[in-house]
């Protein structure tokens, strides 16, 4: 296993702090860790912070409907009819076009 150098250590420590590391590098940054103090205090302090930010989540999922009322309130349509979804079709087209034509080569 190569030695990890304390720079690479804190580009890993987000990923590790949140347990997202896989394989290889895993395990040259946990070998690191066993052997450097800074970078271990550094990962524990981003690991805390992470713990911390999942108490922020809701336990629960909001209720039916949470979401229009919220947009409604807001003045947002919760729905857009068929006529206004599609109204952007053309417009669509004509810029791919455009593009198209454009981007072709001489």
């Amino acid at each position: 296993m190569s030695e990890l150098s304390c720079a690479r250590m804190r580009e890993l420590a987000p990923e590790l702090a949140l347990d997202v590391l896989t394989g290889y590098e895993r395990a040259t940054a946990q070998a690191h860790l066993g052997m450097c103090p800074q970078c271990r205090e550094y990962v524990s302090s981003l690991t805390q912070i992470g713990d911390r930010l999942l108490t922020l989540v809701p336990g629960v999922e909001p209720p039916v409907g949470f979401e229009d009322r919220v947009l409604a309130r807001m003045d947002f349509p919760a729905q857009r009819t068929a006529r206004q979804r599609r109204r952007w079709w053309p417009m669509a087209v004509a810029a791919a076009a455009v593009v198209a034509v454009v981007e072709r080569p001489p």
